[in-house]
């Protein structure tokens, strides 16, 4: 108890960023204050100021793009490199021997090596596609960001333990305000191959979705799941009818195609029932959505991301340590992200 009101002014800035935790926040968490409509408050401001950065970084953005990302919830571009390019790209996601970080969910594994400046220079064609401008400038506006994203070479392994649970798989949505993933997919993505599986048009913030976000704010005191508790609201399938949703649907794709998500709306990792192995570029993005100014697109912020993502790793790294544990993202021995079962 002591130990919250002396961390309370620091609480109460953390209501102007992207803190999202209703569990250790006790002013986020606050029955009484979200009561009053609290979180409903920091939703529709928090949407109102990242609607307009992104109208800001919407310059060269083809119309038909902007128009599926704000009605959709999401965007899609076929053939984004020429053959031989992606050809390039296929095999240096291959070839690449840096640090491999995995995370263990369900019976999924999931494995990054991130993209830093070392990799990125020892990867000339991955270079090519981020440095490319059309690219980046879809990131940023869907970000609402002027600033490129944290990118990863990521492996995503379905069915490699004997186990369950898999909290990806659960229909969620990331945050209270817009944020923004994005994969770029290496080979085909069908049927039974866990698709990225959206809730088509449910990143509007519709006056049904605000009311169900008030209820799960003044509920919280009574949710078991952690990632909730953290923010990360989760939905029942159920639910989505009454809140003017389609059904989720899973987005199948080609190789060679890249997917922007507002990952607001309600997604989740898609179903399999056989062992398989996908992999892609993977990137995030969030930032302060209370802060109405885009950013400034300097190499200095790039690097500091880079370097920060790192020390936050580092710092998992030693908490878990001293626990006896491994940290959630924990490196493996491994320098090799595929094996014999990847394919094409």
């Amino acid at each position: 108890m002591l130990q919250n009101i002396v961390r309370m002014p620091w609480y109460f800035i953390q209501l102007f960023t992207e803190a999202k935790s209703f569990k250790s926040n006790p002013i986020i968490g606050s029955k009484i204050l979200n009561r009053m409509g609290l979180h409903v408050t920091r939703v529709v401001f928090a949407h109102a100021i990242m609607k307009f950065r992104m109208v800001l970084l919407s310059r060269g953005v083809p119309k038909s793009l902007k128009e599926h990302y704000y009605n959709d919830g999401y965007m899609l571009i076929n053939d984004v490199m020429s053959t031989e390019d992606f050809q390039a790209i296929h095999d240096e996601t291959r070839a690449i021997r840096s640090e491999i970080r995995e995370c263990i969910q369900g019976n999924t594994l999931t494995q990054r090596i991130h993209l830093d400046d070392d990799n990125r220079m020892q990867s000339q064609a991955i270079h090519r596609f981020l440095e490319r401008e059309d690219i980046q400038k879809l990131l940023k506006f869907a970000a609402g960001k002027n600033h490129l994203p944290v990118s990863h070479i990521q492996v995503i392994k379905s069915n490699y333990l004997n186990a369950q649970n898999d909290p990806q798989k659960s229909l969620h949505s990331d945050t209270f305000h817009p944020t923004m993933k994005y994969w770029y997919f290496l080979q085909d993505v069908g049927e039974n191959m866990a698709p990225f599986t959206y809730v088509k048009g449910s990143n509007k913030l519709t006056w049904s979705r605000l009311k169900w976000e008030y209820q799960r704010s003044i509920s919280m005191d009574k949710e078991e799941v952690a990632y909730a508790k953290s923010g990360s609201f989760r939905i029942d399938e159920s639910e989505l009818e009454a809140l003017g949703f389609p059904p989720p649907a899973a987005v199948y794709v080609p190789k060679n195609t890249l997917v922007i998500v507002n990952t607001f709306g309600f997604h989740r990792r898609g179903d399999t029932d056989k062992k398989n192995t996908r992999s892609e570029i993977w990137g995030i993005s969030r930032t302060n959505p209370f802060n109405p100014f885009v950013g400034l697109d300097l190499e200095v912020f790039h690097k500091l991301d880079n370097w920060g993502l790192k020390q936050l790793r580092k710092m998992k790294d030693n908490e878990a340590k001293k626990e006896g544990k491994v940290a959630d993202w924990h490196v493996i021995e491994s320098q090799d992200l595929y094996d014999d079962e990847v394919l094409n």
